[in-house]
């Protein structure tokens, strides 16, 4: 039962639980799934998505969606190429230089769409995308550019360690680093900056966020920024690891980090720990992709399976009365709404349960019998906790303000000369 209450409360727990079983299902089907060499490859191959999730994490988080993050990988590894093919003492930092600023520059005119012009996110980056793959597919002619440079795919092919593994040797490779790289920046900003609590106000309400003082526009105008500059970089660990480029084939990779991160979580405004959730989205969206091909999988029916996990997680956390019990993040438990009877002072129930008055169906039975949360569940209400909170004072306050004013105590002076005067009074009656 302890077990169920964690995976009830703690959402990261619930993935972790997903991703074991799925894990287990795919090495049943196909053993090869275990192997030292296929789990290198499997975070390897997938880094690109897991570099693009990371970037738009925080332009999540604000309430944002970027849709052009596909068109701007197309173009960071279009330039690259054409500098490749075109130089022939060229750089991989100045690679790096060319895809970060030429990212950077896609997401200031996305920022500068979504905050000055407050044209809503979705639209903005749409035209975008469209603009800029279309330009690029214009100019390039959807044509496959190979052999760009041995320098640069002696820098994708670089392993931290050489571990044995059949049917060759593995290790940590570059992609797998730059991935581990981004998701440390992009923790820092998300959870550990000063920018942390800005991107946590305009989260939960942009303008109570801006009445604060807070720069909101100024914070979804960097959120772009960084997501164009994870894209850029995302397109160098894809250059890297194939040694061409095929423009075409970054088309449709905005829904697939999109559902990363969903999956993990960034959509929901009660999630506290996003990062957590996106770095879990990552590892099941590779599990899936790869078990996919380790079952033979068709192509045309992958994105169906896809698309079916993600509203399986959707379901899982958004329709009450699942098989966990999970509720909304709107609807109270009835285990809080207990809680709150119980430790409400013992005056004000009182005060509450007389101003009520007692109902005919419960004159009879025995309330010392009753448990205490059927009491209270039928002394709570369906609206909110501050609601209650604020009837419950109201009905205090005017039950005190109709009771009878206590008189006056005198002091014992002024109580023995009443009684000299009442006792003059009757001798003068007599």
């Amino acid at each position: 039962m302890k077990a169920v209450s964690i995976l009830k409360k703690n959402r990261e727990c619930r993935m972790l639980l997903v991703l074991f079983l799925l894990c287990i299902i795919i090495s049943i089907r196909n053993p090869a799934f275990l192997r030292t060499k296929n789990m290198f490859d499997l975070l390897r191959s997938n880094a690109i998505f897991g570099i693009m999730a990371f970037g738009m994490l925080p332009f999540m988080l604000t309430g944002g969606i970027d849709l052009s993050v596909s068109s701007t990988i197309c173009l960071t590894a279009v330039l690259q190429a054409y500098y490749l093919q075109n130089t022939t003492q060229h750089s991989v930092l100045l690679v790096f230089g060319i895809c970060i600023a030429a990212g950077a520059l896609v997401g200031l005119v996305n920022g500068i769409l979504v905050v000055s012009l407050k044209i809503p996110s979705v639209i903005a980056t749409l035209c975008t995308q469209i603009m800029i793959f279309s330009g690029v597919m214009y100019v390039t002619g959807g044509a496959l550019m190979p052999g760009l440079s041995a320098r640069l795919k002696a820098f994708g092919e670089f392993r931290l360690f050489n571990i044995p593994a059949e049917p060759a040797p593995t290790g940590i490779y570059t992609q797998i680093l730059m991935l581990a790289a981004c998701g440390i920046v992009t923790w820092l900003i998300v959870q550990k900056s000063p920018a942390a609590r800005g991107i946590s106000a305009v989260r939960l309400n942009a303008g109570s966020a801006e009445s604060s003082g807070r720069h909101v526009g100024l914070i979804i105008l960097l959120c772009c920024i960084y997501c164009g500059i994870m894209a850029g970089i995302a397109s160098i660990a894809s250059v890297s690891m194939v040694n061409a480029v095929a423009p075409d084939s970054f088309a449709g990779f905005e829904m697939n980090v999109i559902a990363i991160l969903v999956i993990g979580g960034a959509c929901q405004a009660k999630n506290v720990r996003p990062f957590w959730g996106t770095v879990l989205g990552i590892l099941i969206f590779a599990v899936v992709r790869n078990g996919m091909v380790l079952l033979y999988v068709p192509e045309n029916m992958r994105q169906v399976i896809w698309g079916l996990c993600v509203l399986v997680t959707l379901a899982a956390d958004m329709i009450p009365g699942s098989v966990l019990g999970i509720r909304p993040a709107t609807e109270p438990a009835p285990e809080q709404a207990g809680s709150e009877e119980t430790t409400e002072p013992a005056p004000e129930r009182a005060g509450k349960e007389e101003a009520a008055g007692p109902a005919p169906e419960r004159a009879g039975e025995d309330e010392t019998a009753m448990p205490a949360l059927d009491r209270a569940g039928k002394r709570e209400s369906a609206e909110p906790a501050r609601k209650r909170k604020t009837e419950k004072t109201a009905a205090v306050r005017k039950k005190k303000a109709a009771a009878p004013a206590p008189k006056p105590s005198l002091p014992a002076w002024a109580a023995a000369v009443d009684l000299d005067d009442a006792e003059e009074e009757d001798d003068d009656t007599i």
